[in-house]
């Protein structure tokens, strides 16, 4: 059996990332989409570097552009409202602490006590807690998207192949936008 509840810490390469994961859901997919998205962010290639790796999980046949773009996005969108709790100093509950010593510990087993292993401080947000907050809540829905979509919009042969904007609501964002159409 593969553990897939390993981040990018425990991972060497994100090509390989996608080589080891043993299915396709949909917590598999926000789970790739988490660590891809801590380890190269979106900015110089890096939504082009996840939107491939998507599809060559999907299968470039199945691949869908529109919703696999949302859900960088709401990713994206999500991780910016935990990390910026977390630097407020916001309390989170239970579990950031915990989460990243048991993090760090599987590290060091993975690496072995070699000098450079990650300290408390190096050790990123867990994806096993970051899914957990309660602001992630929606994330968790696999169809958190007919929310933005219209059935037919998504439906449409373009929207797989080409980036189509939500015909019902806007993406959400920090910077506070008004949410619908």
């Amino acid at each position: 059996l593969i553990d897939v509840s390993a981040s990018t810490q425990t991972v060497a390469d994100g090509a390989e990332l996608v080589s080891v994961l043993p299915g396709w859901g949909h917590e598999v997919k926000l789970r790739t989409l988490y660590c891809f998205l801590r380890r190269y962010g979106r900015r110089q290639g890096g939504t082009s570097a996840i939107l491939d790796a998507i599809s060559t999980l999907d299968g470039s046949e199945n691949a869908h552009m529109t919703l696999n773009y949302f859900w960088i996005q709401m990713m994206t969108y999500y991780m910016a409202v935990v990390d910026e709790a977390i630097a407020r100093g916001k309390d989170l509950g239970k579990g950031l602490a915990e989460a990243k010593a048991q993090e760090l510990a599987q590290t060091l087993t993975n690496q072995g006590s070699e000098k450079g292993a990650p300290s408390m401080e190096e050790v990123g947000v867990p994806f096993s807690w970051f899914i957990q907050q309660r602001s992630c809540t929606p994330l968790r829905n696999p169809l958190l998207y007919d929310k933005y979509f219209s059935r037919s919009l998504i439906d449409l042969p373009s929207s797989a192949r080409t980036l189509v904007l939500p015909d019902k609501k806007d993406f959400p964002s920090l910077l506070g936008n008004k949410g619908k159409r």
